[in-house]
């Protein structure tokens, strides 16, 4: 009964320690990876170019999605529809 007792205790202290160090390099519970860091001011710089890189990402995504539902819609047969779906990978 002692060894389950003393794991317990140990797997909650792991537990503890854990989201202690986990929200100390996080910034906090808030959960704000900047805070504390010296070079927060250099990502907020770069904001707009990571920005520009997701939606363009996004819209390259998009595309590809509507081509292949346009293949799709046309697609006649298995045949196609399998063709369509080759296409996409």
């Amino acid at each position: 009964m002692k060894k389950y007792v003393f794991l317990t205790a140990l797997v909650m202290f792991w537990t503890v320690a854990g989201v202690t160090q986990s929200a100390a390099e996080t910034g906090g519970p808030q959960g704000n990876p900047d805070a504390g860091r010296r070079d927060g001011h250099k990502l907020q710089e770069k904001f707009p170019e990571h920005k520009a890189k997701v939606l363009k990402n996004i819209a390259e995504r998009l595309a590809r999605l509507q081509h292949v539902q346009s293949c799709v819609q046309a697609a006649a047969d298995h045949k196609a529809l399998k063709a369509c779906r080759q296409q996409e990978k």
